[in-house]
């Protein structure tokens, strides 16, 4: 959506923005996307100085991620009644990721089938 990597990281706080479309090649795939979400209610340790404008996460990787806090309990409501928690939005995010991904891949044919 950004035309040059300069508008991308300015519109994200100076990062350049993580690209998920290949989120399951990545350590961990779509694990890595649960944590990050769930990630922030950790404290930095002693001696990690968390600038203004940024958060404490142990499972991005250097700890200090520009990205605030995206789920909170209670922020959707489920039409069949399962609470909103943090976790549990998470899960339904990561999965969601991780479907989006496999849904290209479903609708073309095996080499097999190509090859025949």
């Amino acid at each position: 959506p950004y035309y040059s990597q300069d508008q991308a990281k300015n519109a994200n706080g100076g990062a350049w923005p993580t690209d998920l479309s290949k989120i399951r090649m990545r350590p961990g795939g779509t694990n890595y996307i649960y944590n990050i979400s769930t990630g922030y209610h950790f404290k930095a340790p002693f001696g990690i100085e968390v600038v203004k404008g940024k958060a404490f996460n142990p499972y991005f990787d250097h700890m200090i991620i520009g990205m605030p806090r995206q789920l909170h309990d209670g922020l959707i409501d489920y039409p069949d009644g399962t609470p909103a928690s943090t976790p549990q939005m998470a899960y339904d995010v990561s999965n969601f990721v991780a479907f989006i991904q496999r849904r290209d891949g479903r609708k073309r044919p095996d080499k097999k089938i190509r090859n025949y």
